[in-house]
């Protein structure tokens, strides 16, 4: 323990384990993986673990052998069965996702393989199954059915799960065309907000047992935003961080940044083409690396953090968006 604590403590240990990890994470998404659904087949069993609902269908994302996109037409009769953790077959056509025909707009397919999804399925028929789902979907079919009771139920489903399922299409657009839809992003804040209120709930527990209890809550919240991204980056970090206390590690924020990113890499590696991580750690880097610079009074320090944010999230945005707003 003390030669590992030695090694970490070395000023570019981490930074070289981040970038070994890195190249590691760019070697495995190079190797062509090998789907197991068979495009011919017409029937598919596997867990709900996302549904999206527009006007005139259901999107629902399926975990069989592999992630399976399917889009189901029918939506009145079969939207009340449908929920999330259940067990159903669905029948239907199995085909490849569509790619964007005119250059530098939305590829949906590469989007899909990013998520380790590579067929899409227009379903013809759904049959329920296994109608009792885990503990943990449970939680969060009670989360959703509490929040449609809410006249404004779209927003507050965005804002607290940062799923934009539910939000009508063209008013998003609007928010993107404004350049304010970062209000609906799930980010690093939400983690440090919940954090510090369970700590203070907490307050009569020993420092160890909140942490534990606090990593633990974060982890549920992870799932009830179907791991989003950014999410994933402050948890690690957080849990990162706490390690570097408990253990007396006395490494510094950033080396501590490091590890957590070559964690998240080694879990996913395909994390790196995430736009929303793509942001989270390139600002949240910009943000530890320059905080010295981050002086003055609030105004100050709030427009400080702004142009940093910004100037280091700017190639992302070029690069993805084609625009700045």
């Amino acid at each position: 323990m003390i030669r590992l604590k030695t090694i970490l403590q070395y000023k570019y240990t981490t930074l070289i384990i981040l970038l070994i990890v890195l190249l590691i994470s760019i070697i495995r998404i190079s190797i062509p993986y090998k789907t197991i659904i068979d495009i011919n087949t017409k029937e598919v069993i596997g867990i709900v673990t996302n549904i999206k609902e527009t006007e005139d269908k259901i999107v629902i994302t399926l975990k069989s052998d592999e992630k399976l996109m399917s889009t189901y037409y029918k939506k009145e009769e079969e939207k009340k069965k449908l929920k999330l953790g259940i067990k159903v077959k669905l029948t239907g056509e199995i085909s490849l996702p569509n790619e964007n025909t005119i250059p530098n707009t939305f590829n949906y397919k590469k989007y899909l393989n990013n998520q380790n999804i590579f067929y899409t399925m227009k379903v013809s028929s759904i049959e329920v199954i296994n109608n009792n789902e885990s503990t943990l979907y449970k939680l969060k079919n009670k989360l959703n059915n509490y929040i449609e009771n809410f006249k404004s139920k779209s927003y507050i489903y965005t804002f607290i799960t940062g799923n934009k399922n539910d939000l009508n299409e063209e008013t998003y657009k609007q928010y993107q065309t404004l350049g304010v839809s970062h209000i609906f992003a799930i980010s690093g804040m939400h983690v440090s907000i919940l954090a510090a209120i369970i700590f203070k709930l907490l307050y009569k527990l020993k420092d160890n047992t909140k942490y534990y209890i606090i990593i633990s809550f974060l982890l549920f919240y992870a799932f009830i935003t179907s791991y989003s991204a950014s999410i994933l980056r402050s948890i690690s970090l957080y849990i990162c961080l706490f390690i570097n206390k408990r253990f007396n590690l006395y490494l510094k924020t950033i080396n501590v940044y490091y590890i957590a990113i070559a964690i998240l890499l080694i879990i996913n590696p395909k994390l790196i083409f995430n736009i929303g991580f793509q942001y989270s750690v390139i600002t949240s880097y910009a943000l530890i690396k320059y905080n010295y610079l981050i002086k003055g009074n609030y105004i100050i320090k709030c427009l400080k953090i702004s142009l940093i944010a910004f100037l280091f999230s700017l190639p992302i945005t070029i690069l993805n968006n084609y625009e700045i707003n």
